[in-house]
């Protein structure tokens, strides 16, 4: 049995869609060379669907390789258990960018994302998606709509909802 989403929710999906692009994408085109610091937390959350929390919480080892594959490991969240998730190539390659050129050596934490020798906070990202929303010319944005956004694309890639489930953390269906 599959599951077709109403067409309203794919509606709303193809503009999810376009937010998330234009929110990744922002940055990119005023700093065509490297991408922002923020664009790189925003790229976090959009494409891996993971929670604010989950994002602040990362620490310099979370980028694993599996196989030729690279993966997110997300530590203990909601169901008590590490998850992985796929790493987009290009996230990949914003994240390595972030720990060679912005995140500095010799710190106290083993955060992955720092700002000013401190870990990140949940303002200061609420605030870079604000700004990056603004760059985009789109209105509001937050990291559990970028984390929706994300669930409806694999909706609408056809991806199953177990699947889905486990990618952003939540229990298995019964």
């Amino acid at each position: 049995m599959s599951f077709a989403p109403p067409l309203e929710l794919r509606l709303r999906g193809a503009a999810a869609r376009s937010r998330s692009g234009r929110v990744r994408s922002a940055p990119e085109r005023s700093s065509p060379t490297r991408p922002t610091t923020q664009s790189c937390w925003a790229s976090g959350l959009a494409r891996t669907g993971i929670r604010k929390g989950e994002l602040l919480a990362l620490i310099i080892d979370a980028i694993v390789q599996i196989g030729s594959a690279f993966w997110l490991r997300i530590p203990i969240g909601k169901l008590h258990n590490d998850r992985y998730i796929p790493l987009h190539p290009q996230l990949k390659e914003l994240l390595d960018d972030w720990v060679t050129h912005h995140r500095p050596a010799g710190l106290r934490t083993n955060r992955l994302l720092v700002e000013r020798n401190r870990p990140l906070t949940a303002l200061r990202v609420a605030t870079a998606l604000r700004r990056l929303a603004e760059q985009a010319g789109i209105g509001h944005v937050t990291a559990h709509q970028l984390r929706h956004t994300l669930a409806t694309q694999a909706i609408n890639r056809g991806m199953s909802l177990d699947a889905i489930a486990a990618l952003l953390g939540h229990k298995p269906s019964p």
